[in-house]
């Protein structure tokens, strides 16, 4: 399981006074669980590990197959209390579950560029013509090449 975590200048926001501080995590859907990278990151702001895990994964479940890997935003209270936002995936985590990981070719088909197309129409709420040319975007400034079948 791969955890990428960022935290937005958490010391220097305790220091002056705010009142919140905001961890921003990568975590796969459904499988978050007390590991070496998680459990001291919410350990060190006194966040319990396990209620966070069933949470997050109650959550995450209910909007994304499990594994999919999906932004979180943790905010901390100064009361040791937090609230989960969880995002939508980014793009490139759909494009690259289809592309050719055996021979690293960054090639993908008419059809699965569809299919990501019309998911992500879904999540962000945009019509289809306006996110394909996002995925184009992403598409173009990854090299990626498209076939059809």
């Amino acid at each position: 399981m791969k955890i990428t975590s960022r935290i937005i200048l958490a010391e220097d926001k305790v220091k002056k006074g705010f009142k919140k501080v905001t961890l921003k995590l990568i975590l796969p859907a459904g499988e978050a669980k007390n590991n070496s990278v998680l459990g001291p990151l919410l350990g060190q702001h006194q966040i319990n590990i396990m209620s966070f895990c069933t949470e997050f994964n109650n959550k995450s479940l209910l909007k994304y197959q499990a594994g999919v890997n999906v932004p979180v935003f943790v905010n901390l209270n100064k009361d040791k209390t937090y609230s989960l936002d969880i995002r939508y995936p980014h793009i490139f985590s759909f494009i690259g579950q289809y592309l050719d990981s055996t021979n690293k070719l960054k090639i993908i088909s008419l059809e699965n560029l569809y299919d990501i197309i019309s998911i992500l129409s879904f999540f962000l709420k945009k019509d289809i013509r306006s996110v394909s040319y996002m995925v184009f975007g992403y598409l173009s400034s990854y090299s990626v090449k498209i076939f059809v079948k």
